[in-house]
């Protein structure tokens, strides 16, 4: 199946790819509810890019992409960021807090392990 892409504004574009955890339930997640939650974070992922570009205007954009488990009753239980081309490792920590801070339904029935890229620029 290939990535859900989707545009939420100007500054940061995110494309969904997803690692199920429990690979016989993986079908039942739909990407818009895995996706959901961090839509509603943009601003504070936004955030995180403005604040590594304060401290260094010469920046590059580039893709951030992170791991992280949502365990039963919709709680994040980890996140890693796995590859940060930006390169800038506080603006990868301000990401991995965002996506530790990511809430989805209680009636999350299953353990998901998911990776999330998000492109910068």
């Amino acid at each position: 199946m290939p990535p859900l892409s989707f545009a939420v504004r100007a500054g940061v574009a995110m494309v969904c790819a997803l690692t199920m955890g429990t690979p016989a339930a993986a079908s039942s997640i739909s990407r818009e509810v895995i996706a959901r939650p961090v839509r509603a974070k943009h601003p504070e992922l936004k955030a995180c890019f403005d604040e590594a570009l304060d401290r260094n205007p010469d920046l590059p954009g580039g893709r951030v992409v992170t791991r992280y488990v949502i365990e039963k009753g919709g709680v994040v239980s980890s996140a890693v960021v796995t590859e940060n081309e930006i390169g800038d490792t506080r603006m990868a920590a301000c990401v991995r807090r965002v996506f530790m801070s990511l809430k989805y339904p209680q009636d999350w029935a299953q353990r998901a392990t998911i990776n999330y890229p998000l492109e910068f620029e």
